[in-house]
């Protein structure tokens, strides 16, 4: 070969290794810069999670605390920063208290579809009997049921406590409650109706002895005023015999159905037969809500 063929091949080259070389030049010093610059925005985050973390873990919220001391626990984070965060979490974790969420029907079963919400806020939506982690506190908690009773309670979550029970009864929407009272009833028979007959005729003939009495006394007044010796003045006479005849009329009738109604009262024959009892059953109705009613019923 030439030289100058020589020559050419070797331009060739150097011409076409130049933009690799090119690249490699620029692309060589910025490795170490990109990394430089991902290094400083983790290291932020590392010292902000970690000043955060200190701040939520001071006012009792240990949840929010926990995962800031998660985030600057990361190897990405500086070595000191980790060993901080790592010691810190430990200890947020023994103090994040734990709750066991539990519900049972008034007839004593335990209730698993039950949606369940603390402070307004939704907590689960049904009942596994896990531990759930809180913050410490006074909180309030809303139970809700298919069919039951809505249920509330409040329950102080205490610090560093574990597996705190929260459980409450919750009662059917419709549960009537029966009142039986008892009521001793008579069937009719003739020897009560002969009997109520003879109070009839005897209240007849006290009423029929009263106006012979009071027909003889008016009777006895009138002749002793206004006749003497069997004389009397006119008019007297027939007015005197009148009230005579109503006296005697009263005496006779009204005697008479004295003695019928106690005949009847005393001697009316009396039913040993047991009495049936008559049971009568006042229920309420729940509707659901606030609304309800009262049932009546019965058995013969």
């Amino acid at each position: 070969m030439s030289a100058a063929r020589h020559a050419r091949v070797a331009r060739l080259a150097f011409a076409g290794a130049l933009p690799l070389v090119c690249a490699l030049a620029v692309i060589g010093p910025s490795r170490p810069a990109l990394a430089e610059k991902v290094d400083k925005a983790e290291k932020a985050v590392c010292l902000d999670a970690m000043s955060k973390g200190q701040t939520l873990r001071d006012a009792h919220r240990l949840l929010e605390a926990r995962d800031r001391f998660r985030m600057c626990s990361r190897q990405v984070c500086p070595t000191l920063v980790q060993n901080d965060c790592g010691g810190w979490l430990a200890e947020v974790e023994r103090a994040v208290p734990t709750v066991v969420v539990t519900a049972r029907s008034s007839a004593g079963g335990d209730l698993f579809a039950v949606k369940v919400s603390m402070d307004a806020t939704p907590l689960v939506g049904s009942l596994d009997g896990q531990a759930i982690p809180l913050n410490p506190g006074l909180h309030s908690f809303h139970f809700e049921s298919e069919g039951m009773r809505a249920a509330d309670t409040q329950v102080l979550v205490k610090e560093g406590g574990k597996d705190q029970s929260v459980a409450v009864v919750m009662t059917p929407v419709t549960a009537p409650t029966v009142m039986t009272t008892t009521v001793q009833t008579k069937p009719a028979s003739s020897g009560s109706a002969l009997r109520t007959t003879g109070y009839v005729l005897g209240g007849i003939g006290i009423a029929g002895l009263a106006t012979g009495i009071a027909a003889g006394v008016i009777a006895t007044s009138a002749k002793s005023s206004d006749c003497k010796s069997d004389v009397c003045k006119p008019g007297t006479s027939s007015t005197v015999q009148t009230d005579a005849h109503i006296s005697t009329i009263g005496f006779i009738a009204g005697g008479a159905l004295l003695a019928a109604g106690i005949g009847l009262v005393v001697f009316a024959p009396r039913s040993s037969s047991a009495h049936p009892e008559t049971a009568l059953r006042l229920v309420p109705i729940y509707t659901g809500g606030a609304s309800g009613g009262i049932g009546v019923g019965g058995s013969f």
